[in-house]
């Protein structure tokens, strides 16, 4: 079997990833949003915080940076591009100048 470099995540409780406040994020649906939208957004919330530190532990993990395709590879997060979008609006990853695969990549902030 071959591994890949995000298995050091794969199996560890979502327990070891102490989840970000929800506070930090934006509403997932506008008000405007129909009664399904709504539902949905009830159901993820509280997975959230917890998701979204997963992701950040990732970017952490790889310096370099990585699209939001690669963290969706090295995580049990589905649809891991929208806790991408979650940790740029909180500030806490950025944009660099890379495109890969015709993806932008990114990085924790604090990452030179």
């Amino acid at each position: 079997m071959t591994r890949r470099p995000g298995d050091m995540f794969r199996g560890l409780p979502t327990s070891m990833f102490r989840a970000l406040p929800v506070d930090l994020f934006s509403p997932i649906a506008r008000a405007s949003d129909p009664a399904t939208s709504h539902a949905g957004a009830s159901a993820i919330e509280p997975k959230r915080g917890t998701q979204a530190s997963e992701v950040l532990a990732v970017f952490r993990a790889y310096p370099l940076g990585l699209t939001a395709a690669e963290v969706g590879l090295y995580t049990r997060v589905p649809s891991a591009w929208k806790r991408v979008s979650d940790l740029k609006n909180a500030g806490l990853v950025r944009g660099t100048n890379e495109i890969r695969g015709g993806q932008q990549v990114w990085v924790a902030v604090g990452t030179p």
